[in-house]
């Protein structure tokens, strides 16, 4: 993993945002610390509220959720909000929908 970020930066061009991309990518696979070295770490401001450790605990935080119910739930919220969308009145008063199925208002 490390390698993979370094190569990945080194390739230019946006290099903060492909970085970012690669260890998210290498984080998700790997973990947050099992494979990230510690001089990485060492640098990075801890004297404000939101430095190392308050991003190490939000990770976490993120890790530890279960999305699946999450997206499921957001699926169905947009599954149904593309039915309502589909249904309107049309120009000769009466109710149908993008299927031209028609009934009165």
């Amino acid at each position: 993993p490390e390698g993979t970020i370094v190569h990945a930066v080194n390739l230019g061009g946006d290099t903060d945002t492909i970085g970012s991309m690669a260890g998210a990518l290498c984080g998700a696979l790997h973990g947050y610390s099992s494979w990230m070295p510690a001089r990485w770490w060492a640098d990075i401001e801890d004297d404000t509220p939101y430095g190392r450790t308050y991003a190490v605990e939000l990770g976490k935080k993120l890790a530890s959720l279960d999305l699946r119910n999450v997206i499921i739930t957001n699926k169905k919220k947009d599954d149904e909000d593309e039915e309502k969308e589909g249904e309107g009145v049309r120009d000769d008063g009466k109710e149908g929908d993008r299927n031209g199925e028609v009934r009165d208002a």
